[in-house]
């Protein structure tokens, strides 16, 4: 059973993340840059920072090179093995989930060991030193769904699909579970939003502004059949089968977007979709959301739930969109040409920028002076670049620098 539920699982979040659009674990504060967090790798003004295949390292935006985070004096920087009984390296985190630098500190998100459902919050100075351990929450969750750090909380969601019994053992839980928390990182304050029961429960997407909490929530419906999806999982042809889930869970998900009151604890419903859009970025006072195909765009208030059409439904192609607070570059994709697009919430105006005739690029994180983009050189090799935002404004790609390709330096 609990191979089903996994499986399910990925099925969900696989629907959930071909819609994201860069912007799903944002870190903002009137005295701290952008900061974009994905899979292992964390997107600054400084440079990229990896928590994956090894010790937590930065590419510096200046100098490309590749800096260990640890200062201690011959330290190897070698995890903790049969091999190696020193695991004093500063840059290495036993379980590390997710790692953020905020306010001149590193903050990261840890497993505990011999407990599957704990998980801890430290801080520490950037060299490593003086780690403090500020949360532990115990027999919590199994998977962690995204990331935000703002206005000096660490707040993470959730999703767990088993739980400990009283013995201590594992069992699988018949529907899923999925909720999100908030920690002060001043003192530790822990507030846990109200778990969410369903099957293919998960937030996606959050956003902290003026004491609420805006995230995306995402469920099947009434209509959902468990004994049905689990009887197409026999099917015995992969291709159909594969088609027939798929379908199956895009025509039963919801997709919510809610806001909580951190004072008051309640929280409501402003906007909801039946198979359709998803929630794919916070602005500070929009959403942005995409239906599964991406073949159209819209922007979602904060204040009221309303929504207001950007990209038309396209014959044929695809958008994507990248926001910070104030802004938002979306690109449209239609017969092998790219158009880029700047939108200005506050003067709700969309500006044409340029085209692409070769997708040479795409990008990947925009900051508040920089764009990090992703793509594959002429040897097909894949890299991380960046670029100033007035040069991409004006298409100035020559000044594009590759910081480092991930394959060969991490993998």
């Amino acid at each position: 059973m609990k191979s089903l539920l996994i499986v399910m699982f990925i099925i969900f979040m696989f629907l959930l993340v071909a819609c994201q659009s860069g912007n799903s674990e944002y870190t903002n504060d009137d005295n701290e840059d952008l900061t974009y967090i994905w899979a292992g790798f964390t997107f600054s003004q400084h440079g990229i920072i990896s928590t994956s295949n090894g010790p937590v390292r930065l590419v510096d935006i200046e100098s490309t090179e590749t800096i260990v985070l640890c200062d201690k004096p011959e330290c190897r920087h070698e995890a903790l093995s049969l091999r190696n009984s020193d695991s004093s390296c500063l840059a290495q985190i036993e379980l590390l989930r997710e790692f953020a630098i905020y306010r001149n500190k590193q903050v990261f998100l840890s497993g505990v060991n011999g407990s599957p459902l704990a998980l801890e919050i430290y801080t520490a100075d950037i060299s490593g030193h003086n780690r403090k351990l500020i949360a532990e929450i115990e027999d919590f969750a199994n998977a962690v769904t995204a990331v935000l750090i703002r206005e000096n909380n660490f707040i993470f969601s959730y999703s767990c699909t088993y739980e400990i019994t009283e013995i201590g053992t594992l069992e699988d839980l018949e529907i899923q579970r999925a909720g999100v928390a908030i920690v002060d990182l001043d003192n530790g304050n822990t507030t846990l939003l109200p778990v969410k029961e369903a099957y293919g429960a998960g937030v996606n997407e959050m956003f902290l502004k003026d004491g609420f909490l805006y995230y995306s929530f995402t469920r099947m419906n009434d209509l959902y059949d468990d004994d049905y999806m689990k009887e197409l999982f026999s099917t015995q042809d992969d291709i159909l089968k594969w088609e027939m889930i798929t379908e199956y869970t895009k025509s039963h998900m919801v997709n919510s977007l809610i806001r909580y009151n951190l004072e008051t604890r309640e929280e409501d419903v402003l906007w909801s979709s039946l198979g359709g859009k998803h929630i794919t970025g916070f602005s500070d006072n929009y959403a942005t959301a995409s239906p599964s195909d991406f073949n159209s765009l819209y922007i979602i208030s904060l204040d009221d739930g309303s929504k207001k059409l950007i990209v038309e439904p396209l014959s044929g192609g695809s958008t994507a969109a990248y926001v910070n607070d104030k802004e938002m570059y979306y690109f449209v994709w239609v017969d092998g040409v790219t158009d880029c697009y700047l939108y200005d919430f506050e003067l709700e105006y969309s500006k044409y920028l340029f085209s692409l005739e070769e997708e040479s690029f795409h990008v990947f994180a925009v900051l508040s002076e920089l764009i990090y983009l992703s793509g594959y050189d002429a040897t097909g090799e894949f890299y991380f670049a960046v670029i100033s935002k007035e040069d991409f404004l004006v298409g100035n790609y020559d000044s594009i620098r590759i910081l480092f390709y991930p394959n060969n330096t991490w993998g």
